[in-house]
């Protein structure tokens, strides 16, 4: 038996663009049907038709219910990266 290589986990940011060059890929001819599209890309197959259909991904469809927007969350990312570095966040460049 072979060795069983360990599966690395995508990140959301990579799924949504994964999904999203599929989708590209459907939509100007480069796939085949979206079943054959799965089988190529690992993207599974409900996700892609239940993508098709307009329907929003899990993150998307809940934004109005968080505390903050994804905006506000990455805003929060780069002050904090800036402040492990040793760089204070600045008025101007905090302020949208």
């Amino acid at each position: 038996m072979g060795r069983v290589k360990p599966r690395r986990l995508k990140s959301e940011s990579e799924k949504e663009q994964s999904i999203g060059r599929v989708l590209k890929g459907l939509q100007s001819g480069l796939y085949p049907p979206i079943h054959k599209a799965a089988n190529i890309t690992g993207v599974a197959y409900n996700k892609l038709q239940r993508r098709i259909q307009a329907s929003k991904s899990r993150v998307a469809a809940y934004e109005a219910q968080q505390l903050i927007t994804t905006a506000e969350e990455r805003a929060i990312r780069w002050i904090y990266r800036l402040e492990l570095a040793g760089f204070p966040p600045r008025i101007e460049h905090v302020l949208f």
